[in-house]
């Protein structure tokens, strides 16, 4: 091999190389996280006034972003008696949009930034103390609450995985939501409710269930079981 024709061969083999490495990176840093993942939110089974069941979709498109598409319905587990013929254990839908930023990626734990757009819209069966307009006494009534929910959150939290396929992650955030609360099937809707005992007490209830069109802050928390398909 001639000398003019060294330093030719010499800047071949250092393309080649370059490339070789640049396509060893791609695989080894974007490749692994083009995935699938199933999740179930636990806590969301544990709502108070309407329990609900809750699957989301994330598709991973490399290391940093992710959106997640979640859509689940909300169920009714009144013990109020007796209950109306229009009664209906399934009392409702959840649906959820998300975009997720991954940092810190590590093997076993991913950190997170998420902001998400929600809608909600369910009734429950419930009961309440009113008074009479007509005798001004105390009399309880069954009744159903509808409510229906349209906001945006941000949340932090982290990944955690436990294996190839499973993952767990928790997270909490804060945001608000617009809330339009409205109450059907009452004796006699014109009756005032009762007023809690003394104006300090906090009566979660009445808070949950006041009334009316308003905005109120939103406070996500959850923690979620997870599936990939890699």
């Amino acid at each position: 091999m001639g000398h003019r024709n060294l330093p030719f061969v010499l800047c071949l083999a250092l393309f080649a190389g370059t490339v070789h490495a640049q396509d060893t990176l791609y695989r080894k840093t974007s490749a692994p996280y083009q995935f699938w993942t199933a999740k179930l939110p636990l806590l969301n089974l544990l709502d108070p006034n309407a329990p609900n069941l809750q699957l989301a979709m994330e598709r991973r498109f490399d290391k940093h972003n992710s959106v997640q598409l979640l859509g689940g319905i909300s169920t009714d587990f009144s013990t109020t008696k007796p209950k109306p013929h229009d009664y209906s254990f399934v009392n409702g839908f959840r649906l959820k949009a998300e975009y997720r930023r991954y940092f810190h990626v590590r093997r076993k734990v991913a950190f997170f930034l998420a902001g998400d757009v929600f809608y909600t819209s369910y009734r429950h069966y419930t009961d309440d103390s009113f008074i009479s307009k007509t005798t001004n006494l105390g009399y309880t009534d069954n009744y159903y609450v509808r409510k229906k929910m349209a906001g945006a959150d941000l949340k932090w939290g982290f990944q955690f995985h436990a294996g190839k396929h499973l993952l767990f992650e928790t997270f909490a955030g804060l945001g608000f939501k617009h809330k339009t609360v409205t109450e059907t099937g009452r004796t006699s809707p014109f009756d005032e409710h009762v007023p809690p005992p003394s104006p300090v007490d906090i009566n979660l209830s009445s808070e949950t269930n006041a009334l009316g069109s308003y905005t109120t802050v939103s406070l996500p928390i959850n923690f979620v079981i997870c599936y990939n398909f890699r």
